[in-house]
């Protein structure tokens, strides 16, 4: 009797402990954090949701029984026209339909934030569709009505600022069909290096927040939250042995002839065609795991200091003024005391290489801190952990013991940053001398709620500085550059532990390098001017001013004044070698967008968000651009799938970054902060016991 029972035990057991294990790999999304107001002890990491594993070109779908379906990308191509300060990109993607049903596949493809999408063309077999752009809700009832119909019809919309869907109906069982997105973009200026960003991949988000309602026929991996509440919308499944691969040619005029030009993570072959052209293309080899860069420089005493593009069109003139106001920094500036704060993040996205490169970074930081300076180091995932109560002296024994702590760390755990942003913007106190206080946030920023973290950063800066350090092969630019944006602070890339050095002495060269702040554009008084941004960023040393304004006539000159250590800076930038070019209106129109929702995203009531939404929609419509609010579809005229025919939506599963994986963590189970597969593991266990034991009962 007492061994029955026993066996009956170990089998409720082991299946408890499985149920506890899968519960928890899809639903868990609870977060706990610490209290700001005492130093919290480490606690158990919690799980971390699969989420948003996303690469550009994949195709998700699901058949009738929710049964998930490989779908391999038979090309990815990407072409590139950089001229002089603009970038026009049109990405293709071909898939091929293999199953025998009629489908509608769902198109998930991170593009660079601070893209302007404005044209779509989907072709099946003979079938070419222009998409045209229409208010978001619209948009989804001319596409839904043509689903139903039977008609071929795509549709594309904004999840983020850097995360796109295109829907696709009535795709013919083995047909193929291409994609094909356009976008603009202006190129990156920072040290006299020109650059443009192409993601690659998007990585596993975490999503915080108790489950809320989801749709049965979603396509995601995680369920909506209230913290999240699209989180099912943009999560799709994801496999490290899927192939996905890329081919990317670039045709680069910038207009000056360069001493440089290179790839910092892929292999590429250049061709030069004159002295300022040049054709770049990737290798074979290439796949969507990590994001591509290409950067350039210009030769010697090359490059300007000053550049300046316009545009007419539709009676207007466009404007786009590219300025290096702070060329170095003056010499005879006495190192100002700082209070530098650290945010580390330490989640299970941060594993392998990504977890290194924070380290390390974060090791070379401490190391260049100087005895008039105070720090302190706040680590999170589900929650948070400060070295210190509050900032210290930077004197060897506290250095010594940031070296510790940092050394220590471990990724794994949900990446929830809110509490240790609070703390790092609360914890200071009132020193006897004034100090220049920067908070410097480390991390890959794979998290889906972005809108709170850069609320929080919005409403706790007060006159704090705000840097980021954006970790790994695909960190979310939107949340780092945004952040950086709101906190007056600068933004730096680490992709790879050997740019660790270089990368962060480019940091701290800003960082002890006094500002140009309050920065005000005036234009002379004839000139009727619309700029598309209304508040200038700060300026470190080697930082490009980059303003675009949209004007009655164009101006002779532009005034920049602000202010420096020195006191009152005022410059006259004379404008009249002015080159033509293409395309200023729309990158007018997308940072214009860009401002309106960022006073959006800060209201609360509905009726105020209905008001601020009608001129962010009129001005997408005017220039035929995505937005939150506007979307491209595109339909066929007469059906194709016959009536009877059953139509399935279906998944493919999206290829996931090796990078953060080491052989252990594989075994174990691709995870980003849970211990779920123990669970798992301890369940399979139990059973065999009860297996084994129950044979040798019977046998006995």
């Amino acid at each position: 009797m007492p061994k029955r029972i026993t066996l009956r035990l170990i089998i409720i057991l082991s299946v408890l402990c499985c149920s506890a294990g899968y519960g928890t790999i899809i639903f868990n999304n609870k977060i706990s954090s610490h209290s700001s107001s005492a130093v919290p002890d480490r606690a158990p990491k919690k799980v971390d949701n699969p989420v948003n594993q996303v690469t550009s070109g994949s195709i998700i779908y699901r058949l009738p029984n929710s049964e998930r379906l490989t779908q391999i990308a038979l090309d990815t191509t990407v072409d590139m026209a950089i001229s002089g300060i603009v970038n026009r990109v049109k990405v293709e993607q071909s898939f091929t339909n293999p199953s025998n049903e009629w489908v509608e596949g769902v198109y998930v493809f991170p593009l660079p934030e601070n893209s302007a999408v404005d044209r779509m063309t989907m072709h099946i077999g003979n079938r070419i569709l222009e998409g045209q752009i229409k208010e978001r809700e619209e948009a989804r009832k001319i596409y839904q009505a043509a689903k139903d119909a039977g008609k071929k019809a795509s549709l594309v919309e904004q999840k983020r600022p850097n995360i796109f869907t295109a829907s696709v109906a009535n795709i013919p069982p083995g047909e193929s069909i291409t994609i094909a997105i356009e976008y603009q973009q202006s190129v990156l200026v920072d040290n006299d290096t020109f650059s443009i960003r192409f993601p690659m991949a998007v990585k596993d988000r975490y999503v915080p927040g108790e489950k809320i309602a989801t749709p049965k026929d979603a396509l995601g991996t995680s369920p909506n939250t209230h913290r999240v509440t699209d989180a099912s919308t943009v999560t799709p499944p994801s496999d490290p042995l899927v192939d996905r691969p890329i081919h990317m040619t670039i045709h680069l005029k910038p207009g000056f002839n360069t001493a440089k030009v290179a790839s910092s993570y892929h292999n590429i072959h250049v061709t030069n065609e004159g002295q300022q052209n040049q054709y770049i293309n990737l290798t074979n080899s290439a796949q969507l795991e990590r994001d591509f860069e290409l950067v350039w420089t210009a030769k010697p005493n090359l490059t300007p200091d000053l550049a300046v593009f316009t545009q007419k069109k539709g009676g207007h003139h466009y404007l786009m003024v590219m300025a290096a106001p702070v060329n170095k920094t003056p010499s005879h500036y006495p190192k100002t005391p700082r209070e530098v704060i650290f945010i580390i993040d330490s989640s299970g996205s941060m594993h392998g290489s990504s977890m290194d490169q924070a380290k390390q970074a974060l090791a070379e930081a401490i190391m260049r801190l100087d005895k008039g300076d105070r720090f302190n180091i706040i680590d999170f995932d589900t929650q948070f952990t400060p070295l210190f109560t509050e900032a210290m002296p930077a004197i060897n024994i506290n250095k010594k013991s940031g070296l510790q702590f940092t050394k220590s760390l471990e990724a794994d755990g949900g990446t929830d940053p809110l509490e240790a942003i609070k703390f790092a913007f609360t914890s200071k106190k009132i020193p006897s001398q004034p100090l220049l206080r920067q908070i410097i946030f480390l991390t890959d920023g794979q998290v889906s709620n972005e809108h709170e973290i850069i609320d929080t950063v919005r409403q706790y800066i007060d006159q704090d500085k705000f840097f980021t350090i954006g970790i790994g092969s695909a960190p979310n630019s939107y949340l780092m550059t945004k952040l950086a944006d709101y906190g007056r602070g600068a933004f730096t890339y680490i992709g790879e532990v050997k740019e660790v050095r270089t990368k962060m002495t480019e940091l701290f060269s800003k960082l002890e390098s006094p500002a140009l702040t309050d920065i005000q554009l005036s234009l002379p008084s004839n000139v009727q001017a619309e700029q598309a941004n209304d508040v200038i960023p700060d300026l470190y040393a080697g930082e490009t001013l980059t303003a675009v304004f949209k004007l009655n006539t164009l101006p002779s000159s532009l005034e920049i004044t602000g202010k420096t250590m020195d006191g009152q800076y005022t410059k006259t930038l004379h404008l009249r070698d002015a080159s033509d070019a293409t395309g200023i209106d729309v990158l007018w129109a997308r940072r214009k967008i860009e401002r309106l929702m960022d006073a959006y995203n800060t209201l609360w009531g509905e009726e105020e968000k209905a008001y601020a939404k009608i001129p962010i929609t009129k001005l997408a419509i005017d220039y035929h651009l995505v937005s939150k609010f506007t979307s491209l579809v595109a339909t066929d005229i007469t059906p194709s799938r016959p009536g009877l025919e059953h139509l399935a939506t279906k998944a493919v599963t999206n290829k996931m970054d090796l990078s953060m994986f080491t052989p252990r963590k594989i075994a174990y189970q691709v995870q980003t902060a849970t211990n779920s597969s123990l669970w798992m593991l301890l369940g399979l266990l139990l059973m065999f016991i009860a297996f084994i034991w129950r044979k040798k009962g019977r046998h006995g």
